[in-house]
């Protein structure tokens, strides 16, 4: 995976493999490293990470998930509120689709994280992710 971030830190990690700058390597460590925290429930990690790099919660994996995307996916709560916070908040994108087309709010809900979904309907209500997903239903 390789990393580009607009000026506003939105754009996240792209797949063109383009070197950025001399800090390309070390972002990509950093985001595998959230990942891979995200993953083993490591929330003290992931948490020092997100806040040296907010940026890092746009982050893509190879299946086009971003670190919000996998905090959701796996329940961590917790984390998904530092996420809703600023500095990220103004930088999130938590309406960013996996490669099959879920988004955050969807695949908490497909893996029964209410407390997760009920933050997130909290926090974006229905109204604000129609037109963002193709077909909710799809798998």
């Amino acid at each position: 995976m390789s990393i580009e971030f607009d000026k506003d830190g939105k754009q996240g990690f792209n797949k063109a493999g383009e070197k950025i700058n001399e800090h390309t390597e070390e972002l990509q460590e950093k985001a595998d490293l959230l990942f891979e925290a995200i993953r083993f429930d490591d929330m003290p990690t992931a948490s020092k990470l997100l806040r040296e790099i907010p940026q890092l919660a746009n982050a893509l994996n190879d299946y086009e998930q971003t670190g919000f995307w996998q905090a959701a996916c796996r329940g961590r709560h917790e984390l998904i509120q530092q996420m809703l916070e600023e500095p990220i908040a103004s930088i999130l994108d938590p309406f960013r689709a996996d490669f099959k087309l879920r988004d955050a709010l969807e695949v908490a809900q497909h893996y029964g994280h209410t407390d997760v979904v009920e933050l997130l309907e909290s926090v974006f209500g229905v109204e604000e992710r129609e037109g963002y997903n193709c077909d909710p239903s799809h798998e």
